[in-house]
């Protein structure tokens, strides 16, 4: 018991330096996630980019940056390979089922850029005549002229 004792401490202490390192490693990637995050935040909204779209980009970037610090930390006590092309597998598999929905996504991302047409606008979509109500990420809802809400997809 006591060898056993002496051995996981011999251990311990021998990994406090990649513990400490991969510490480091991590609160530096949340603090440059958050300030890279703010920049972007700042440059968007004085280019007047839609609040959404703002948040969104911000939002990606700051998981990105925060991502790669934990894949980098964790890197320090095994290889992590393996276990990121088993995440991609999983999400190509989660993306292709999901096709229709980040296909709606993206065109909201490019409606809200493009903005081709606002709320309040009066268009004519797949048969729909009627006034733009709200614009989402996924959806776009409009009055029709015959007084009904009809929400259609960004794609």
């Amino acid at each position: 018991m006591q060898q056993y004792l002496f051995t996981l401490v011999e251990r311990a202490v021998l990994a406090l330096p990649n513990i400490i390192t991969a510490l480091a490693i991590f609160v530096l990637s949340l603090y440059f996630a958050r300030v890279l995050s703010n920049v972007l935040k700042r440059v968007l909204v004085k280019g007047k980019t839609v609040s959404g779209v703002t948040d969104l980009l911000s939002d990606i970037l700051r998981w990105t940056i925060i991502i790669f610090g934990v894949i980098t930390a964790l890197q320090r006590f095994f290889n992590v390979t393996a276990f990121i092309t088993g995440l991609g597998i999983i999400g190509f598999t989660v993306g292709f089922a999901l096709q229709n929905v980040m296909q709606n996504f993206v065109s909201g991302i490019i409606l809200l850029m493009q903005q081709p047409f606002k709320v309040g606008d009066e268009i004519n979509v797949l048969n729909f005549d009627g006034v733009v109500l709200k614009i989402d990420l996924r959806t776009t809802e409009m009055r029709t002229l015959d007084g009904r809400i009809a929400i259609l997809p960004n794609a």
